[in-house]
């Protein structure tokens, strides 16, 4: 996607701007970053504002059977950014 009038390009919180994560949001093997797909920002609508959820980082961390993991923020799918 490209910027336009309503929209701008903002660095990666899930990623911060590296464009890779490890997989399983910790420690893993590195894999390019769900949120980005590698590039290291994402489009951002102009009046959009941090995620208080997440606290704009654009992960949850979670508990599931094998332990903790960090799962892309199902509200702002990862970005951070909430209009």
């Amino acid at each position: 996607m490209t910027e336009s009038d309503t929209t701008h390009r903002q660095t990666c919180s899930f990623c911060k701007g590296k464009g890779r994560v490890a997989e399983d949001g910790f420690d893993g093997d590195d894999t390019n970053c769900p949120v980005c797909q590698g590039e290291g920002t994402v489009l951002v609508d102009n009046n959009a504002v941090p995620h208080q959820i997440c606290d704009g980082s654009g992960k949850i961390k979670m508990r599931g059977p094998f332990g903790k993991h960090v799962a892309v923020c199902p509200d702002c799918r990862g970005t951070g950014w909430i209009v």
